[in-house]
Parts: structure tokens; C-alpha cells; sequence
């Protein structure tokens, strides 16, 4: 149906449906109907407006939700610290003035009681709800503090290094990444650095990386042994030992020779590969590590001994015998050998201690521990045991931090920036920090089971040996940015090489200098403390003796001195005391003539030792004294007195046997008055008259 007719003196604008309408200000128009698209746009229009209009009901609801959930939150908190210790007081307090002002007359009712209790309570609920926020957020900040400044750990604290994913991006997750994906994104300089050798005439095999990451050790189990500098894969030596396993291998004076277990024995070879050295007393050993700043090879064998040679003198300076050994590492901050047992314990030994026993003995799995690491700073410790367990402990407190249930492990590293890789079969797993075990940083998969992981330092590269060869494979983040010029690093030549392994020998660290706490160089490992006793308390001159005895000194408060002055003249108040004491004619008595030239300390000692020597005398003359004094008053003698007989001019020594005080018989010991002496003696023993006999010792004799 047409619209109804409507004039227009004013409007200029055309009609909405018809484009080719004119409008004419002076005449009148008819309005034309709608058209199907305007119908369609116009209802377009309604839907959003509708759409729009749901779209706020739905926002307004949610927030509801939201302020409802908050509300309902926020009571059971504020109930929670209404029934907490300080409602609680409060409450009492307002029972007691309740009963303190009550009408005596005229007893409170339960409706005035809890109304009472209510006002209160609304009262003071601001405030506990402050007070209990305030409190939550101090103790976090305090938490988060003490965390960071390692004074204590729950966990390990996980530091952001390698890759980082979009914060937009919540489904994918590194571990998911592949090396193909990685190798995509690096430069030319990386992809070469990862490799993959195929060998498998000598499998399986392991690999170690030096200390500054320039050469790479690659030994075959079956008797191949062959060092390369792995950047331009030049090789510098191939051994083949005949008819002889390879137990282990080990790197020593950085690139310039390193030490291979064999069957039998275990040699050392140069840089050419040539045998330099043969180790006698290291046989059958399955474990070696090398301790860099001691030069002390450490080797363990299958008879529980762990064996340290010091390579500079080629001698042993301990040997220690321990229970079955499973597996052995280094801590490299204290030095210490950590050593696995196969009854699931972990010791921690050092070279210096003389009884041969652990100074850390710890229990750790209830089956042999099969993988030890220890992480650059010294601080954590992860054990993989038979059991199917990783578990990581805090040395400083020897408790574990965490622990997770996952397949056996054969072999386990650390990187310098705390990286862990464990592999299991042909699976390697690698976490960003020892304390996020449930979290995998990145996975990794060999084609054969793996024997052997090592990594490459400064590179961010993981060496994982195999029983079909080597392979490396790329791990960003685990190698240190930073290298100190004055040690071993990448960008060293074999002139810098030499010349620090010169300068490191004679910086020597001497081997009785490893102990557990670094901090006590020279202890049995911990910090030892004088002990003393106050000078107030009385203490009696024998219990003092025996206190100076056992190590406990008197703690005698010095007096501080104020100014040079008073020092110099309370030092020669001192030296005036020692000379007085000791006296100026001193070295007359003494056999040495140039005594007289000594200093005051000497002269001080001296007269010490003299001292003691006439007490000394002075008691041995008290005792013998004393001893013929009890003698003479226990023993009579008829016809002669004591004296006669003991004391004789001639120098006779008399033996006298004792019969219930009386004397039986003596007898000289002269041998021209031998005869004479014995008819004295058979004369007095008629006289004698006694029943009991009993022998009587002569002390001066």
C-alpha cells in the first residue's frame, strides 16, 4: 500500500528508497515505499541493536557473578578471621565488661548479650580485616625475600633463560618444539654445530667435552678412543687398544692429555694420542674425575676403593675404601667426590680425612643409586635410582626438595647455567632449573639407546653418545654467555693452553686444603671454635688443669688500650716483668754460650724449662721422701734400726723380706760380704717368730 501523501516545503535531501527523485522546495512529493534491501538493512540494524543489547545483559550478569563470588569470598575470609585468635579475645573482653557493669539486680539477657557481641563485632571488622590482609602480604613479600636471597628454599627458584613463547600463545609449549623447528630459526654458524656421527663397529660409545669446549673426547667400548676438535671436525688422535674394553675416560690438563680406563689397567695418553704414563695401582676402574685446581685424578674401581694420584708428583695421596660403588661425580665447589652406592646411599668424601670414612653419608633411594649430577653452584644434588625416582636435595640442609616418579635413568648432566638433562633410552628430557621437574623444557629422540650426555661449554650444545655414534643436539640457554679471559675458553689458542696449565701448576692447591664447608680451608670441615670459660666462674686449680688438658683455655678479658702511648708502655711494663723474672746472670747455667745473645723470648723459655725442671725435681725428691717415711713407720726391725741397715756408708743395698712387720731376712748384694751377710741373715730369721709370710719390695732398689 502507498504511504500517505505528505508535503515538504523545507527538506533538500532526496528520498531514501528512490535514488533519481528531485526535490523541489515549492512542490509537493509522494513518498515512494521501501524496498527489499532497505527492509533487509533496517532489520540488519534491529538485530545488532538486539545483539548489542544482550551482549551488555551478559557483561552485566557476569560482573554480577563476579561481585557475587567476591562477596561471598570476602565473608568467608572476614569468617574465618572471626573465628581466628584475635575475635576470639575480642569476644572475651566484651563478656567480661558485660559482667563487669551488669546490674547486680538485674542479670543480661542472651538477645542484649549477642547484640552486644554484634555492635562490637562490626566495630572492629574493618580493622581485622586489614590486619589479616596486611599480615598475608607481609608474610608473602617476607617469603618472596628470603627466597631470593637463598636463605631458605622450598624449591628452586626458576630463572627465565632460552626460549621464550608469545604471552598470547597458550596452548603450544617448548617442548613441543623439534630440532627442525629450532634449526629453522638460527643462523648459519649454529646449524653447523649440530651434528650426528654415525659409528658402529666399536658401540657403544660416550664423549666428554673439555674444559674450555675446544676439543671433544669420543670413546668406543669395544677399544676405540679418538680426541677432535669438534667445530671443523679435525681430528687429532685415534687409538685403538687391542683387545682391551673402555670403562671411562677422562680430560686432564686441558686439551693437553687424558686418562683412559681400560680392562686392566689405566693409561694415560698426550694430545697425539702417545702413552705417556701407565697406571699401575688403577686398576679395573669404572669411575675417573679430575680435579683441575688439586691435579688429583680420581678414580674408583670394583673393589670399592676410591684411588686420589696426584698427577704433578705421581704419587698417591689416599686411598679409601668404601661400600660398593654405582656411579661417582665431583661437587665442583668444594671439591668433594660424591660417590653412589648400591644400597641406596650417597657419601660425600674428601682425601684429607685420616679415619677414611665419609664426612656425608646420606640415604637416598631404597635401591642403587644409578645417576648422580651436581649443579655449577654446588647447592643441589639429583639422584636417579633403581627405583625409578629423580629426587633433588639441598646440600646446605641434606633434605629433598623435590622428587618425581619417572623411568630409569642412564644418564644425567648439568649445564653451566643449571640446566638438567636426564635420558632414558633413546629419550633425552631437558629442564630449565633442577627445582621444575614437572615441567620439561625440551625433548629430544636418538636413534639408539643413550650412554652418555655431556655439555658443550659456552655452546649452547648437548654431546649425547649413543650406541650407533654421536650426536649433538641444540639446547638455547644452557651455555654461560660470559667467559673469564685469565682460564680456558673457547677463543684460546694451544699457546694460551700451555702456558695455563704452566701457571695453573704452580698455583697448586694442596689436597688436605678439601674440605665440605669452603669457607674452613684447613678443619676437619667445619668451623672450629675455641672453647672457653668465663674468669667469674670459680673454678678450682685441679679442674682447670684438666680443663687445659681437654683444649677448654680461661677467656681473659685484654684491656683495651686507648691511644699508641698506653700500648707501648703496657709492652714495656711486659718486657719489664720477664726480666725481672728471669734475671740478668741467667746464662751462666746455661751450656750454650751464645745464650747471652738471645732474644727476651728465648731467655723467657728458657728460664720456663729450668723452672719446671727444679719442680720437677723438687716433687720426685717430696714423693721419695714420703714413700721411705710410710716404709720406715710399716717396717721394724729388732737389733738394728732402719736406718743401720738402709743407710750403711758403704753403699750396701739391703733386700728385705717382711713377715707381719718384722724383718725375716736381708741379704747384701756385695759379693765380698755375700757369705758374711748370709749368716747375719739365717741368725736373725731364728729369732723371728711370725705365722703369715709376705714379700716386702724395697722402692729404693
Amino acid at each position: 500500500m502507498p504511504r500517505a501523501v505528505r508535503s515538504a516545503t523545507t527538506s533538500k535531501k532526496p528520498l531514501r528508497g528512490d535514488k533519481n527523485a528531485t526535490v523541489n522546495s515549492s512542490a509537493s512529493y509522494t513518498m515512494q515505499p521501501l524496498s527489499e534491501k532497505d527492509r533487509e538493512t533496517a532489520e540488519r540494524f534491529l538485530r545488532e541493536d538486539q545483539e548489542d543489547k544482550l551482549e551488555e545483559k551478559e557483561f552485566e550478569s557476569k560482573q554480577k557473578n563476579v561481585r557475587n563470588r567476591f562477596i561471598k569470598k570476602t565473608g568467608a575470609i572476614l569468617d574465618q578471621v572471626e573465628q581466628g585468635f584475635v575475635y576470639k579475645k575480642i569476644q572475651k573482653n566484651d563478656l567480661s565488661v558485660l559482667e563487669k557493669y551488669q546490674r547486680p539486680t538485674k542479670k543480661v539477657d542472651i538477645y542484649t548479650q549477642k547484640r552486644f557481641q554484634f555492635n562490637s563485632k562490626k566495630r572492629n571488622r574493618q580493622e581485622n580485616v586489614r590486619n589479616a590482609i596486611f599480615d598475608d602480604q607481609d608474610r608473602a613479600q617476607a617469603e618472596i625475600g628470603l627466597v631470593q636471597t637463598e636463605i631458605i628454599r622450598d624449591a628452586v627458584p626458576l630463572i627465565a633463560t632460552g626460549i621464550e613463547l608469545d604471552d598470547s600463545d597458550v596452548v603450544t609449549t617448548t617442548n613441543q618444539l623439534t630440532q627442525e623447528a629450532l634449526l629453522d630459526s638460527v643462523d648459519m654458524n649454529t646449524r653447523r654445530k649440530v651434528f650426528d656421527i654415525q659409528l658402529s663397529q666399536h658401540s657403544p660409545y660416550i664423549m666428554q667435552f673439555t674444559q674450555s669446549g675446544r676439543y671433544m673426547l669420543i670413546a668406543g667400548r669395544r677399544g676405540y678412543l679418538s680426541s677432535v676438535r669438534w667445530r671443523d671436525f679435525e681430528m687429532k688422535s685415534e687409538v685403538h687398544t687391542i683387545n682391551e674394553s673402555i670403562r671411562a675416560i677422562q680430560w686432564m690438563m686441558e686439551d693437553s692429555m687424558y686418562a683412559v680406563a681400560q680392562s686392566s689397567l689405566t693409561y694415560v695418553y698426550d694430545e697425539n694420542g702417545v702413552e705417556i704414563h701407565r697406571c699401575i695401582d688403577f686398576q679395573k676402574m669404572n669411575h675417573l674425575s679430575y680435579l683441575p685446581f688439586h691435579f688429583l685424578l680420581v678414580g674408583a674401581n670394583a673393589s670399592a676403593q676410591v684411588i686420589y694420584k696426584d698427577i704433578s708428583l705421581g704419587e698417591n695421596v689416599a686411598t679409601l675404601q668404601m661400600d660398593p660403588i654405582t656411579f661417582m661425580t665431583q661437587n665442583p665447589k668444594n671439591a668433594l667426590m660424591v660417590l653412589g652406592h648400591t644400597n641406596g646411599t650417597v657419601s660425600m668424601v674428601t682425601p684429607r680425612d685420616s679415619s677414611h670414612k665419609p664426612v656425608v653419608s646420606m640415604f637416598c633411594h631404597k635401591a642403587p643409586v644409578k645417576q648422580l649430577a651436581v649443579d655449577p653452584t654446588g647447592n643441589y644434588l639429583v639422584t636417579c635410582g633403581s627405583d625409578a625416582t629423580v629426587k633433588v636435595w639441598d646440600i646446605r640442609t641434606y633434605k629433598c626438595i623435590e622428587s618425581i616418579n619417572t623411568h630409569q635413568v642412564q644418564a644425567s648432566a648439568f649445564s653451566q647455567k643449571g640446566m638438567l638433562a636426564l635420558a632414558h633410552k633413546n629419550k633425552v628430557v631437558v629442564y630449565q632449573s633442577c627445582g621444575a621437574l614437572n615441567k620439561p623444557y625440551l625433548t629430544h629422540y636418538t636413534p639408539a639407546n643413550i650412554g652418555s650426555l655431556s655439555f658443550c661449554p659456552f655452546e649452547d650444545i648437548l654431546g649425547v653418545g649413543h650406541t650407533k655414534g654421536v650426536s649433538s643436539v641444540l639446547i638455547p640457554g644452557s651455555g654461560e654467555p660470559k667467559f673469564d679471559s685469565r682460564m680456558p675458553n673457547p677463543y684460546c689458542d694451544d699457546k694460551f693452553i700451555k702456558d695455563w696449565n704452566v701457571r695453573s701448576l704452580l698455583d697448586k692447591l694442596p689436597f688436605d686444603s678439601i674440605c665440605l664447608d669452603d669457607g674452613a680451608i684447613g678443619t676437619s670441615g667445619t668451623r672450629e671454635t675455641d672453647y672457653q670459660y668465663s674468669s667469674k666462674v670459680e673454678v678450682s686449680d685441679e679442674l682447670k688443669q684438666e680443663l687445659q688438658q681437654v683444649g677448654v683455655v680461661d677467656k681473659k678479658n685484654k684491656k683495651r688500650v686507648s691511644s699508641r702511648d698506653e700500648l707501648r708502655e703496657s709492652l714495656r711494663a711486659k718486657d719489664a716483668e720477664v726480666k725481672d723474672k728471669v734475671g740478668g746472670d741467667w746464662w751462666d747455667q746455661s751450656e750454650d754460650a751464645l745464650d747471652r745473645f738471645s732474644s727476651l723470648k728465648k731467655r723467657k723459655l728458657a728460664y720456663d724449662k729450668n723452672a719446671k725442671e727444679q719442680v720437677r725435681d723438687a716433687i720426685e725428691r717430696g714423693q721419695a721422701e714420703d714413700e721411705a717415711k710410710e716404709f720406715e713407720d710399716n717396717v721394724e726391725v729388732t737389733g738394728a734400726s732402719l736406718k743401720e741397715l738402709l743407710g750403711d756408708d758403704d753403699g750396701e743395698v739391703v733386700r728385705i723380706t717382711k713377715k707381719k712387720g718384722y724383718v725375716e731376712e736381708y741379704e747384701s748384694e756385695d759379693d765380698t760380704q755375700s757369705e758374711s751377710s748370709e749368716s747375719e741373715a739365717s741368725e736373725d730369721n731364728e729369732d723371728v717368730q711370725s705365722e703369715d709370710e709376705q714379700d716386702i719390695v724395697d722402692p729404693f732398689a
